[in-house]
């Protein structure tokens, strides 16, 4: 079977009333030369009929060869939940594309999407490693049904960037999204970056840790001024929900695992080589990411953390980010106040 040029990569937990509309989306492309590979992060989701993850897969893919269709949707699944960083890592690694797309599978796709960023690819000799395309938000009326209020989600470049100057638009400049989605990554690049991410549980700012190693590999960059994606702003963790659970808490706090995995590569390097592969600069602009992150945190334990647990949330906290560093930014905190 000839390798695909694209492997459309879906993590799914807990979206399964919403799959369907994510496939429909995919195997609607108006090009056609890409594998859609689902990994099942044991969710315990069903749709509005009662179907799981796998029975949902089962039947759009038993519609699809009724229908004489090409495509086919290969269905992985973890038994326990493993978190969204695992399972990006797992669903490269099973792809056989030259390019991963990743897609969140509560967004859905443009029908030219794929098209559109292909073009950059076809017929060239030297072919970026990364494509972005434009990201536009909707969110769900009453009715659960799309709307689009006109945003747009990431930020984006249209200018070609090689070399290190893609780390530096991303995460210096602002220039490029963080976001993974959106972009064709060639899968070569994507497996080298994921060679410095361990099995680490994490189910925010995930995006932000992988893209730091890819944009660090990367050797050329594009963006293209079209809308290949389409994100929903409905779900996700918010701070407005009051948290119960210490294993919510947990979840909420699992964002410091993207930064000492930064900071522990850093560390290695540099005795590896005795030089930092970092630039005072660059750490200077790490390390403010995770204040902010840390500070988004400590909103969340004071506004959203039921007083019963907040203790114990608050030594949690401490754990994941280290006593020192919280006490650090919750005096900056209350200075400012």
């Amino acid at each position: 079977m000839p390798t695909p040029l694209i492997s459309v990569c879906i993590p799914v937990y807990n979206t399964e009333p919403v799959l369907r509309r994510c496939l429909d989306s995919v195997v609607g492309q108006t090009f056609g030369n890409f594998e859609i590979v689902i990994l099942n992060d044991c969710s315990p989701g069903q749709d509005n009929e009662g179907n799981d993850c796998k029975k949902i897969v089962k039947a759009f893919n038993k519609q699809l060869k009724k229908n004489h269709r090409k495509n086919h949707v290969e269905y992985l699944e973890h038994d326990t939940n493993k978190g969204i960083v695992v399972t990006r890592k797992d669903l490269v690694y099973a792809a056989h594309g030259e390019y991963i797309f990743m897609l969140d599978s509560d967004d859905y796709l443009p029908p030219d999407a794929l098209q559109m960023l292909a073009e950059q690819i076809q017929g060239q000799n030297e072919a970026p490693d990364i494509i972005q395309g434009n990201a536009q938000t909707f969110e769900l009326d009453q009715e659960g049904q799309p709307h689009f209020p006109g945003k747009i989600r990431g930020t984006i470049s249209y200018e070609k960037i090689t070399g290190h100057n893609i780390f530096t638009a991303a995460f210096m400049e602002h220039k490029i999204s963080c976001f993974l989605w959106a972009k064709l990554i060639r899968r070569e690049v994507f497996l080298d970056a994921l060679e410095f991410i361990p099995d680490v549980y994490c189910i925010l700012a995930e995006d932000f840790l992988i893209s730091f190693f890819i944009t660090r590999l990367a050797v050329s960059y594009i963006g293209i001024d079209h809308t290949v994606y389409n994100y929903c702003t409905s779900s996700g963790i918010s701070s407005k929900v009051i948290i119960t659970s210490i294993e919510r808490w947990e979840q909420c706090c699992s964002v410091a695992s993207v930064f000492t995995t930064i900071f522990s590569w850093e560390q290695e390097q540099k005795e590896l080589t005795g030089t930092s592969p970092l630039s005072a600069e660059e750490i200077k602009a790490i390390t403010g990411y995770a204040v902010g992150y840390l500070k988004n945190n400590l909103e969340q334990l004071r506004r959203a953390v039921h007083p019963d647990i907040r203790d114990q949330a608050h030594k949690i906290l401490e754990d994941f980010w280290g006593e020192s560093f919280v006490k650090r930014i919750e005096n900056e905190v209350d200075n400012s106040l």
